[in-house]
């Protein structure tokens, strides 16, 4: 099973719309996720989240990831998606 990791600084959704042709061959993806926006024209989670799903994936497991020291909220999180299994 291919293992792809995300961490692109708000480039996500455009690293996975590069990677669309390899996408049907990687069975596991983690990518950090915004809950908040902190990058210009990056993706928000929901829009990630629908791409991955339309691509094949199931949503397994949500990692904590960047807090805001000064209010406590996450900012952040890692999103880990497996590939559908029929």
């Amino acid at each position: 099973m291919s293992y792809l990791k995300l961490d692109t600084q708000g480039f996500e959704g455009r690293v996975l719309a590069g990677a669309k042709s390899a996408l049907p061959f990687i069975g596991l993806i983690q990518m950090e996720m915004p809950l908040l926006p902190l990058y210009r024209g990056e993706l928000s989670f929901m829009e990630l989240h629908h791409n991955l799903l339309n691509q094949g994936f199931q949503l397994v497991s949500l990692e904590p990831g960047y807090c805001e020291p000064a209010t406590g909220h996450m900012v952040q999180v890692d999103g880990i998606y497996s590939r559908e299994v029929d």
